[in-house]
């Protein structure tokens, strides 16, 4: 889900091939956009584009007036590309990605596509599937209590505008981070 230039919210359709457009006050659907593939994460990023991930090591950017694919990127780092890619957040000057089924969120330098900083979220999983645990829950490590949400706060709400809750899938738990320079 990411909200629009123009204030709509777009959530994509995991394997239906559609993008849905919502007033984010009336939360009623206003539209859709159709697309090839699956849709597994999605930003908008400065220039009213969207990035647009689809589990793969290939990102792809979107026009805002018809959803069209307009380019491709791969991403990679040293030893190869970078699979999994999943859910997206651009903060204004990076784009990050969570790598699906791993504790890594990466930051994506996306004038050429390469990996230049990796957040090892592995104390957060940690304590999520302890609260798991500690609720009752049903646990599916394996493919669902996973790594999966990235929010940008915005540029005010830190000393070093990088404030983003994360979460994952199935966990009852939001955590609100910095991410900071090492």
């Amino acid at each position: 889900l990411t909200e629009s230039d123009n204030g709509e919210l777009v959530q994509l359709t995991w394997t239906e091939g559609r993008a849905l457009r919502w007033d984010p006050d009336e939360l009623t659907t206003v539209g859709e956009f159709d697309y090839e593939g699956e849709g597994w994460g999605i930003t908008t990023l400065d220039d009213s584009f969207y990035a647009m991930s689809n589990g793969s090591s290939e990102l792809s950017f979107r026009s805002p007036e018809d959803f069209s694919e307009v380019g491709t990127m791969e991403v990679a780092r040293k030893g190869g590309p970078v699979e999994g890619l999943n859910e997206l957040e651009w903060d204004g000057e990076h784009l990050w990605a969570n790598r699906y089924l791993s504790d890594e969120i990466l930051r994506i330098d996306l004038d050429c596509g390469v990996v230049d900083g990796v957040v090892d979220a592995s104390d957060l999983v940690v304590l999520a599937r302890t609260a798991i645990d500690d609720a009752g829950l049903e646990r599916d490590v394996e493919n669902r209590d996973v790594l999966n949400g990235i929010a940008w706060l915005g540029a005010d709400q830190s000393d070093s505008g990088g404030r983003y809750y994360l979460t994952g899938k199935r966990w009852p738990l939001l955590f609100e981070v910095d991410f900071l320079e090492r």
